[in-house]
């Protein structure tokens, strides 16, 4: 989650943004700092997902259809260009979009910070110049004012219950690259990554082939319908392996069982 926006209120107004408008924009506005560029026969792009703005955003929607809505409204108004490939939603600012935290002399109000791990950070005031702003913290409170709030929850919760989620959570850090480990809501448009999902499956004994489109739209169709629970995408491709397992486990017993049927009625099979 980004834990800062800057959101220049004169420009929304003036070019009509409502407020969920104008929080996409003042995120997309950054995406030049961090975002992956991809280069197209009409330029330069970045690279963002719908899923992305939902992790990021979550103050804005849980939907990646709303999150796409809404750039869409942002590209109606002059202040991006919207492309795409196959698998992901590209972006990149027009000149008028530029012009969204620029001073009238040109300069930028508040410069786009460099990436920190994948994420912006703008230190504060208060965290540069502690002594000047209120008084020091008591000595019993946290360095990290950003983890605040997770002091109260059940750790318990948290650990796994026992060896075989130990091996599951190791299993998905070893395969999965840190930047795949944002978690969302499973979508309609989702593409299992090609090395996450091949992986689990071989974990699972199984090859890329015995993942159906069938096997896939069931699985996203079950899941699309938990919208409570999220994952990274290698823990998506971690279910989705179990999933393809189960149901080829399914299959062989079906089939098993229309043998003996048949071995019943005299038939070989």
């Amino acid at each position: 989650m980004q834990f800062t926006i800057h959101i220049n209120q004169s420009l929304a107004v003036e070019w009509g943004l409502n407020a969920q408008q104008a929080l996409l924009f003042a995120f997309v506005y950054e995406c030049p700092s961090w975002a992956k560029p991809v280069k197209t026969d009409s330029g330069i792009y970045f690279a963002l997902s719908k899923a992305k703005i939902v992790e990021e955003l979550p103050l804005l929607t849980d939907k990646p259809d709303t999150a796409y809505r809404l750039l869409r409204a942002l590209n109606a108004a002059g202040l991006i260009e919207l492309s795409s490939t196959s698998s992901i939603t590209l972006v990149r600012l027009t000149e008028k979009g530029k012009a969204w935290n620029r001073k009238l002399d040109g300069s930028e109000k508040y410069p786009i910070s460099q990436p920190f791990n994948g994420r912006k950070k703008i230190r504060s005031t208060s965290e540069k110049f502690p002594s000047k702003v209120g008084k020091k913290s008591d000595s019993g409170s946290e360095k990290s004012p950003t983890n605040q709030g997770t002091s109260n929850q059940d750790t318990n919760q948290q650990q796994p219950r026992d060896l075989a989620q130990v091996i599951e959570q190791q299993d998905r850090k070893v395969i999965e690259p840190q930047g795949d480990r944002q978690n969302f809501a499973m979508f309609a448009e989702w593409n299992p990554p090609t090395n996450l999902v091949a992986a689990q499956l071989k974990l699972a004994g199984l090859t890329l082939e015995a993942l159906t489109q069938e096997t896939l739209k069931s699985f996203l169709g079950y899941y699309i319908a938990k919208s409570q629970v999220f994952d990274s995408n290698g823990g998506w491709c971690f279910r989705l392996a179990k999933w393809v397992k189960t149901e080829k486990a399914k299959g062989a017993v079906e089939h098993e069982d229309a043998g003996a049927d048949w071995a019943k009625k005299g038939v070989r099979v």
